[in-house]
């Protein structure tokens, strides 16, 4: 019995999948299909000619699906189980071409397993009338990947072994250490979305490269053990060129020197951000914008344009922050620089320019503060500061340094003690005489620090001699100014008391004088 089909003039193609009306000519549907939706009709092309020119009219064609060797027939129009299928399918060939939609309506259905991803080729016979004999075209056309749809999406009827052969979107079972996802030669495994690379695995036989996030993110010829977590644009691409760098994402970001070997600046890594480059080996920045990390082991946890280039330094944050010496440190702040070993510098425009120096500028945009020399403390602090043991800090008007403890420092330059009544106890009077008598037997020289220049010189009693004097103090090493001015107060005072007391017996004497001058003369006058 035979069906007229109607012309459909198309591209020349092997094999394509039909889906109801419409035809696809090229991958896999954008979405899977549901088993109920999968296609059940395969469509195919060909050409035919005759003496060598290209029939036209109508034409008789049988079909059968058979094995790579020919010799097994898995399929035919009509259902005949091998061999040349009996019935034919009458088609309009026009220019030696004709389409035919393989399983419709008329023919012999498709099922699943016809694919079950073994080769397949279709055969076809061809006759120029409905009663002549049928010439067998060669070679017979073997069937693209494409209806293999139809034993995927109904792989939950076929048997176990089938079933397993595939990664399935609901996930597989009884997996064994020998089945993966992957590649098994040397050229790298991309994972696309929306046809756009988005996932990288670049193989290598000591590291493999990990390079997420946009296409453009690549890392360098050779590196190994590269890891890029996403981020990147067309024209800002994260990009490593050392090995073992990572950029975990942001823009425009770079784990490497760019320079040299790959292997000379291993490990550095960048967090995120933007622009940001570790360059030195070992090197991290955590993020920001326009950071430098380029010292070896060298940090810089975030902000802008800042730069660690001394080894093991380390920049916190803020903005134009510099350290630049061998384990320096610039915690934040703006346009600092800690340059020599070990240097400390924060604020604002505090400048750590040698080792062991520790600089604190404040909020002055104009004038930078810098150090001097190895090892000092400098702070500029134009509002004063202060130091104690509470919470509630308090510098007043013309204090350049306030104490908890109520001592300060003026502005103009005078150290004041705390000798607030109120916060003393134990009371006891001096006998002013006897401070007297002791200091004026304590050893009083000149001497200088061993610690200071032998030039400069200093003038007072020795803190052992002190104590055992006025056992004032709470060491035998040391005199407090307060106690150093309560004994010359005390001393003053004994001084005091003598003068007064040598003044009332000089009145004495003046008197007794002045009597017996007297005296004399009146027994002058009476001679």
């Amino acid at each position: 019995m035979l069906k007229r089909h109607p012309l459909t003039i198309s591209v020349l193609v092997t094999l394509l999948v039909a889906l109801g009306a419409g035809v696809v000519f090229a991958g896999p549907p954008a979405q899977p299909l549901a088993a109920s939706a999968a296609p059940t009709v395969v469509s195919y092309q060909g050409q035919v000619t005759v003496g060598g020119v290209p029939h036209n009219g109508s034409g008789y064609f049988k079909f059968a699906v058979v094995d790579a060797a020919g010799t097994t027939s898995y399929w035919s129009n009509d259902g005949t189980a091998s061999g040349e299928p009996v019935n034919a399918v009458e088609l309009t060939v026009s220019n030696g071409l004709f389409t035919v939609l393989l399983g419709d309506s008329g023919m012999n259905a498709l099922t699943a397993d016809v694919f079950d991803g073994s080769e397949r080729y279709l055969r076809v016979w061809f006759c120029q009338s409905a009663t002549g004999s049928f010439v067998q075209l060669a070679p017979d056309r073997r069937i693209a990947a494409v209806p293999y749809a139809l034993q995927a999406t109904n792989a939950d009827a076929l048997d176990g072994q089938h079933a397993a052969a595939f990664w399935q979107l609901g996930g597989n079972a009884g997996t064994t250490g020998s089945h993966f996802l992957g590649t098994s030669d040397g050229q790298p495994l991309e994972l696309r979305v929306n046809g756009a690379r988005a996932l990288r695995l670049e193989p290598n036989a000591t590291s493999p490269n990990v390079i997420g996030g946009h296409w453009a993110n690549n890392a360098t010829a050779g590196v190994l053990g590269a890891t890029i977590g996403g981020g990147g644009s067309d024209s800002h691409a994260n990009l490593i060129t050392d090995d073992y760098g990572t950029v975990g994402g942001g823009l425009w970001n770079q784990a490497g020197d760019g320079a040299g070997s790959t292997g000379d600046h291993p490990y550095a890594t960048v967090g995120g951000g933007v622009s940001n480059t570790a360059s030195g080996s070992h090197a991290t920045i955590a993020g920001g914008g326009g950071n430098t990390a380029s010292g070896k082991y060298a940090t810089v946890a975030g902000g802008a344009g800042n730069e660690a280039s001394g080894q093991d330094a380390a920049v916190g944050g803020g903005w134009a922050n510099y350290a630049t010496g061998a384990s320096a440190t610039v915690p934040g702040g703006v346009a600092n620089i800690a340059a020599g070993t070990c240097g400390f510098a924060a604020g604002m425009n505090a400048h750590a320019n040698h080792d062991g120096a520790f600089v604190w500028g404040d909020y002055d945009v104009l004038n930078s503060v810098s150090s001097t020399d190895a090892n000092q403390f400098i702070v500029r602090a134009s509002g004063g500061i202060w130091l104690g043991t509470t919470s509630s800090p308090s510098i007043p008007s013309g204090y350049f340094l306030n104490t908890s403890t109520g001592a300060y420092l003026t502005s103009g330059g005078t150290w004041t003690n705390s000798s607030d009544r109120n916060a003393k106890e134990n009371l006891a009077p001096v006998d002013v005489h006897a401070v007297l008598a002791r200091l004026a037997a304590m050893p009083i020289s000149t001497w200088s620090y061993k610690a200071e220049d032998a030039s400069v010189r200093h003038m007072g009693p020795m803190a052992q001699d002190f104590y055992a004097a006025f056992g004032l103090g709470d060491s035998d090493t040391s005199i407090g100014t307060i106690d150093a001015d309560g004994v010359a107060l005390a001393a003053i005072q004994g001084l005091y008391a003598q003068n007064q007391a040598l003044q009332a017996e000089n009145a004495a004497l003046r008197a007794q004088m002045a009597g017996i001058e007297a005296r004399l003369a009146a027994l002058e006058q009476g001679r």
